[in-house]
């Protein structure tokens, strides 16, 4: 029975060798036991050691993850993205951090760059269905305002409300998370809120 397990902890092992550093990080950051077996990621760690690649600390990883998640869930997005720029800095490898990446780009009206970080998160990891989902809202929301965008200089405060609320509309549709949909709910009824009053007032001065 022994001699059957070292045996199979060396086919892994020559398996995992073959591949590049790229490769096996991404696997080591996704931290995946559901698709990769302990032995893999013993034979993973073992590789990188011989190879003197820096392993990530995982624990470490996931803590950056948890904070700029939570920056981002309180809407403070500047906070947010530094925070996931220097978590990607140390795992450049981990398509979850490219995805969050990009849902903060989204909420800082920066779409293009939001859909290069999703598409990153795809080439990393193809069967992230995340990113897969958000690059489709993120194209298909660049596309319908492409003949409508406005500079940042030119747009009135009107302007930009009604573009807030389309992207509030477009996120509850987006089936995100529910702390985050309430909120973009209420902003939504504010907005239109506003746009009601600020309508009834020209029609009053008028």
């Amino acid at each position: 029975m022994g001699n059957n397990t070292d045996s199979l902890k060396q086919q892994i092992y020559a398996s995992m060798d073959m591949k590049d550093a790229h490769e096996l990080l991404a696997i080591w950051e996704s931290n995946d036991h559901d698709s990769w077996s302990d032995e893999t990621f013993e034979a993973v760690q073992a590789v990188l050691r011989n190879r003197g690649v820096e392993i990530p600390d995982l624990q470490t990883m996931q803590q950056s993850f948890n904070l700029a998640n939570e920056y981002h869930q309180n809407s403070q997005n500047e906070e947010a993205l530094v925070e996931c720029n220097q978590l990607i800095e140390s795992t450049p490898d981990w398509s979850p951090a490219h995805n969050l990446r990009g849902v903060i780009l989204e909420d800082l009206d920066r779409e293009e760059e939001a859909i290069e970080e999703y598409r990153e998160a795809i080439r990393i990891d193809p069967d992230n269905d995340d990113a897969k989902e958000n690059l489709v809202y993120a194209e298909d929301y660049v596309e319908a305002h492409r003949d409508s965008y406005e500079p940042p200089e030119q747009k009135n405060t009107c302007s930009i409300l009604i573009s807030y609320q389309e992207r509030c509309l477009r996120t509850i549709t987006a089936r995100k998370t529910r702390q985050r949909n309430l909120c973009c709910y209420g902003w939504y009824l504010l907005i239109s809120m506003y746009r009601k009053l600020t309508l009834a007032s020209k029609f009053i001065v008028g």
